[in-house]
């Protein structure tokens, strides 16, 4: 078995046209779109994140709240219950 390994530097030109000229193709048609994309996703997936957040300390002062509530009803009770003894 015998293998040609000549470079023919004609074919390497133009592969390297087509080359180029693929890529401005996709540079022009789909870089932008991938790239808006992309951002939008990120600016989507940061409002999320901003959103969870809020909801967060949102749900930590209900929680401190109610906390506080029941600590109240427990004294009032307590109070309740020694009255009720006397």
């Amino acid at each position: 078995m015998r293998f040609n390994m000549e470079i023919n530097i004609g074919r390497v030109v133009i592969t390297i046209i087509n080359f180029i000229i693929l890529y401005l193709i996709l540079k022009h048609f789909f870089f932008k779109t991938v790239d808006d994309t992309i951002t939008n996703r990120q600016n989507e997936i940061d409002f999320k994140i901003k959103s969870t957040n809020e909801n967060e300390q949102k749900s930590k002062q209900l929680v401190l709240q109610h906390e506080e509530l029941l600590k109240s009803s427990r004294q009032e009770g307590k109070g309740i219950v020694e009255e009720y003894k006397k």
